[in-house]
């Protein structure tokens, strides 16, 4: 999924949504200003805060677009941005004949002239987007959880961390000093997840996928949460329980994400995961994180620390 906008003269309207709500269709969020824009807000402001957040402009060309210049300052910051990073930030398309932008000249177009070329045209510019979508933030694949090597690069540019694991033993206890470093930074706060231990059925569940018994699960999952509601003297920390299903474990760090799977068979030893920067995959695991510990899920608050000055 790419972040998209759109940058097209009122003229083109009717195009401009056709082509957003099939790049929708396409699971790429789409900035257009008919959806975006409401009554009272300030144009130049909320327009220069989509350009800014989006990963590229698509910039539908035609003889209406490019005598506009409110049209030609929405691609050129991007353009110059592109030029800056080497990463492509301006994607052409071209719905008629017209003066193309002599800045542009060296770029290949997605040729939308004529209702037959919609579709090919549509294709290509999905193809030349599959690259963007690397905004996903993807930075490192493992093929084992323990071969990852930079966690205290990870807790040193963090102030704050969530957790959701089964129990993380030798995780916790391999990293309890850079816990313990983080919660003193200001305004710091850990907060973890974990399977619920008064769930007979959840526990009998994951315990043969850990090659454990129900009742040793039980026990170190009780022990996770009374290391991490012990971690409270050295800042803000919140423990949780959940009754859903974990197939994965995740670590949240203020602008990066570590996502582990869990194996489904008890004898598969290594634990593939991956690395991801700030990016999409990052907010939508955040967003997920959220979702949990909300009022709106299932999940059980086993510890808070009280109100403290930050």
């Amino acid at each position: 999924m790419a972040k998209l906008f759109i940058s097209h003269a009122s003229g083109d309207k009717k195009f401009a949504v056709r082509l957003a709500e099939d790049l929708r269709q396409l699971h790429h969020k789409v900035w257009l200003d008919e959806w975006e824009l409401r009554v009272g807000d300030s144009i130049i402001s909320e327009i220069s805060h989509g350009i800014e957040d989006a990963d590229s402009v698509v910039l539908i060309l035609s003889k209406r677009s490019v005598q506009s210049k409110w049209v030609e300052r929405e691609w050129q910051t991007k353009y110059w941005q592109e030029i800056t990073e080497k990463h492509i930030r301006v994607l052409p398309v071209l719905l008629e004949t017209c003066n193309t932008p002599i800045l542009l000249n060296h770029k290949m177009y997605a040729d939308f002239r004529g209702p037959s070329k919609y579709p090919t045209g549509l294709v290509h510019l999905a193809d030349a987007l599959r690259p963007v979508a690397d905004a996903s933030g993807l930075s490192h694949l493992y093929s084992d959880f323990v071969d990852i090597d930079r966690w205290p690069d990870f807790f040193q540019a963090s102030a704050s961390l969530d957790l959701l694991v089964m129990y993380a033993a030798s995780w916790r206890n391999t990293y309890l000093k850079h816990i313990r470093a983080l919660l003193k930074k200001p305004k710091a706060r850990l907060r973890v997840i974990l399977p619920d231990v008064t769930s007979s059925s959840l526990l009998e569940v994951y315990a043969p996928r850990l090659r454990l018994e129900p009742r040793e699960l039980r026990n170190r999952i009780e022990q996770a949460i009374e290391d991490f509601s012990g971690l409270a003297k050295y800042g803000i920390v919140e423990v949780y329980s959940s009754p859903k299903y974990f197939n994965h474990a995740m670590y949240l760090f203020d602008t990066r994400c570590v996502f582990a799977l869990y194996s489904f068979s008890p004898n598969r030893n290594a634990t593939p995961a991956f690395v991801t920067d700030d990016g999409w995959f990052t907010t939508f695991m955040r967003e997920d994180f959220d979702y949990l510990v909300s009022t709106d899920a299932d999940t059980r608050t086993l510890f808070r620390t009280k109100n403290r000055k930050l």
